[in-house]
């Protein structure tokens, strides 16, 4: 306890000495102070960093979850919710990383500038690949909304996956091609100027800082480009959902009219108006058809309306006025990235909402078990269906011709 109590100190300890510092990290050499824009900066990113290792924790329970008891062998949504998780898992990853944090003695990065590429391109996959699974949710359940089909070719689902992945590796190696040259030549120039060396193309200490300088304006822009191209997708999404939402509201107005019209038939039914049981399973019938409905569209609206609402500082780092003011005291980018890093979360809390999944989640010797049996098991299954569900149900029409279910 002795030992714990003072490891927890220590880091406490630690973690304050970063953010308070012993001083104003002032380079006489070149006469700027960046102090202020250290500490500030390291006030943001610490909590960044605990709710991205937060972020990973939930993101894993919850993959655990679905994959212990089976719920993706069952359901194409959970199947989708599960990519969905692991976009949000890669996204953590690169928040948990101390990828902007300083040194408050020398005002150094803890990540090297080589390193700083590739967590901050995984940040950016992390981000496509979540987007992608968005879209996928929203069109699987319009294509269910549309044809009245619950279930999907297993061949189609496997393109759907692939895409999404696909998309956050492009995005990746994209982003390294464009600033991994320009990042070799920056961490050259940052090590001599460390030293005190002037490289024999630059005149001057100051001139070489003034390059470090500019390429974290470069990085910037260079974020910002990328993030253009993540409007894309949100933009489609927003729109797909709309049309969802219009087409579910279409389909509950055809059902209220379709329950009058057959109310009506089955009062003059004389057989049905006898026999209380077969109206009884008509009206089971159409609630069922209904329930279908609200299976599809209801449970996704969560996940869009938190993917909206942490879009908005998604769209402020993608404008040139946010990669050019990111210092104090214009601060901008940093203050975007903490609010985005809760996004995670904010999806974790969404489908641990439902009862069901926190008490499995939160019966850590049974989920354990569970895991381990399935993990045994992988090896020894073999998909044979060919179609699978969008919904852990049983697989009915949602637009049954009228006459049949008046009839039936």
């Amino acid at each position: 306890m002795k030992n714990g109590a003072c490891n927890t100190i220590a880091v406490i300890a630690f973690c304050w000495k970063i953010v308070c510092g012993n001083g104003a990290c002032l380079d006489a050499r070149i006469g700027f102070d960046e102090h202020a824009y250290v500490m500030k900066t390291n006030s943001f990113v610490i909590p960044i960093m605990i709710i991205g290792a937060g972020s990973i924790v939930l993101c894993l329970g919850i993959i655990a979850t679905i994959l212990a008891y089976k719920k993706d062998t069952r359901s194409l949504r959970e199947r989708l919710i599960l990519g969905l998780i692991v976009g949000n898992l890669i996204f953590s990853i690169s928040n948990a990383s101390p990828i902007s944090l300083f040194h408050s003695t020398n005002c150094a990065t803890v990540v090297t500038i080589k390193n700083f590429v590739w967590i901050r391109g995984i940040w950016l996959s992390g981000k496509f690949v979540i987007v992608c699974y968005e879209v996928a949710i929203i069109g699987t359940s319009i294509y269910s909304l549309r044809t009245g089909k619950t279930s999907i070719k297993w061949s189609r689902e496997f393109c759907v996956h692939l895409v999404c992945f696909l998309v956050g590796i492009i995005i990746f190696i994209s982003w390294c091609l464009l600033v991994f040259e320009r990042a070799s030549e920056a961490s050259r120039v940052a090590a001599a100027f460390e030293t005190g060396v002037v490289l024999h193309q630059y005149s001057s200490l100051s001139e070489e800082f003034e390059y470090i300088q500019s390429y974290s304006e470069f990085l910037a822009q260079k974020r910002a480009l990328i993030m253009r191209f993540w409007l894309c997708p949100m933009a489609l999404l927003v729109g797909l959902w709309i049309i969802s939402r219009y087409m579910y509201s279409n389909l509950l107005r055809e059902w209220n009219s379709d329950l009058s019209e057959a109310e009506d038939v089955w009062a003059r039914d004389l057989w049905s108006a006898q026999d209380q049981g077969v109206v009884s399973l008509r009206r089971q019938l159409f609630h069922l058809r209904k329930q279908a409905c609200e299976e599809i569209v209801k449970p996704l609206d969560p996940y869009v309306v938190v993917f909206v609402v942490f879009a908005i500082p998604g769209i402020v780092l993608t404008t040139d006025w946010c990669a050019a003011h990111s210092k104090v005291p214009l601060f901008c980018s940093i203050p975007c990235e903490l609010v985005l890093a809760m996004r995670s979360i904010a999806t974790a809390f969404i489908y641990l909402s439902v009862k069901e999944n926190r008490q499995q989640l939160f019966a850590p010797r049974k989920l354990l078990h569970k895991l381990w049996l399935r993990v045994a098991s992988c090896f020894r299954q073999h998909r044979h269906e060919k179609q699978v569900s969008f919904i852990d149900a049983v697989n009915i029409r949602l637009i049954e011709p009228r006459e049949n279910i008046l009839t039936t």
